[in-house]
Formats: structure tokens, sequence, C-alpha cells
């Protein structure tokens, strides 16, 4: 008798595994959906602009559909401006080449990441007020991002590290490095990209890079 239920036990639990995977695989469709036609939304009208309804209806979803994935619009809003940072994050770090020298990694990362911000702001013309207007949702994005930002420079500097590029450190100098660095970027970026004093952006990058290169040695 057990030996018959066994096997059918096994089936059976296997067949919930499958469900459940089937259901998180069209909740994640759904919920990137919701994200994809809410940014378009966002980009015309902006945060304060726009209502639940509004998403509901580019979603193509009934509001109660809307509020299974999110509680309210500025949810939505933080989810599409987090996907829209994070492809710019990925694309500044597949940039990195172990063999490139830190001086070329620094400069390609924060020129790629620099070039996306700052694309993305004149694409989404009210996304600076908004987020302005919302301190708790860019308090919580630049956390998220600034761990991602801080893994990528400690990934370049250890290879500096190693080729003999730049002077050894130990993991607790390495984390401390790779925090200040990311707070002197983040900085030059709210100045440069931000507030529209982008002249010579390039130029003033590869100083700044150069000045913080040289230190390293």
């Amino acid at each position: 008798m057990c030996r018959e239920i066994l096997p059918l036990f096994f089936i059976f639990r296997h067949f919930v595994y499958f469900c459940r995977m089937k259901e998180e695989t069209e909740h994640d469709v759904v919920k990137e959906h919701i994200v994809k036609v809410s940014k378009e939304v966002f980009r015309r009208y902006g945060l304060s602009k726009v209502s639940m309804d509004d998403l509901s209806k580019a979603a193509g979803k009934g509001r109660s559909t809307l509020y299974h994935y999110f509680k309210n619009k500025k949810e939505v809003f933080e989810a599409c401006v987090l996907s829209e940072l994070s492809v710019i994050m990925h694309e500044a770090s597949l940039k990195l080449q172990k063999k490139a020298g830190t001086s070329y990694n620094l400069h390609i990362y924060y020129s790629t990441k620099l070039g996306g911000i700052i694309a993305l702001k004149n694409q989404y013309q009210n996304l600076l007020e908004d987020l302005r207007l919302q301190p708790e949702i860019f308090g919580r994005l630049s956390k998220i991002l600034m761990e991602e930002e801080t893994f990528a420079l400690q990934q370049l500097l250890k290879w500096g590290i190693a080729d003999n590029e730049i002077a050894p450190m130990d993991e607790g100098e390495l984390v401390f490095l790779s925090n200040a660095l990311v707070t002197a970027f983040r900085s030059f970026e709210m100045e440069m990209a931000l507030q529209d004093k982008v002249e010579d952006l390039e130029n003033r990058l590869s100083w700044l890079i150069n000045i913080l290169y040289k230190g390293l040695k």
C-alpha cells in the first residue's frame, strides 16, 4: 500500500511546485507589463497628474488588479524609476574590463552612467521635480543603487590591486574607499547632470578621475 501511495505523493508534490512556479511567472509578467506601460504615462504627465485609474487603463487591467501589485501610484512610480536606473547601472557595469586599467574603468563606468542619467532626465521632463517632491522614494532608490555601484567599484579596485596598478589595501579599506568614491561621484552627478550643468562634461569627468586615480597609486 505504501509503495503505491509514495509515487502519488511525489507526483502531487511536483504538481504543486509546478503550479506555484507558474503563478510566480505569471505574477512577474503582469507586474512587468504594468511597470512598462506606466513609464509612458508618467513621462507624459508626471506623478502629480496621474491616478491609479490612468495606470489601470494604460495597462488594460482593472483597478483591483493594479492594487494587487502596488499599494498606490507612488509605488508604481518608484518601480518605474528603479527599472530605468537599473538598466543604466547594468549597462555601465558591462563596460568594465578586467585588464583595461583603473583609470579607464572609472571613466567608462561614470561616463556611461552619467550619459544614461542625462538621457533619462531629458526623456522624462517631470522626473527630477517628481523625485524632489518624494524624498522617501529618492532615499530608497539611492540606497538600492548605491549598493550596486559600490559593488562595481570594489570589483574594479580589486582588479587594480591585483595588477599592482594601485596601492594594496585590506578589505575594510576597500569597502571604505569604494563607499567614499560613490559618495564623491554622487555629488558630481547631482551637480552636473541633475542641475543642468553639463557643459564640457567629459573633460570635467576626466579631470576628476585623474585626481582620484593619482591618489590611489
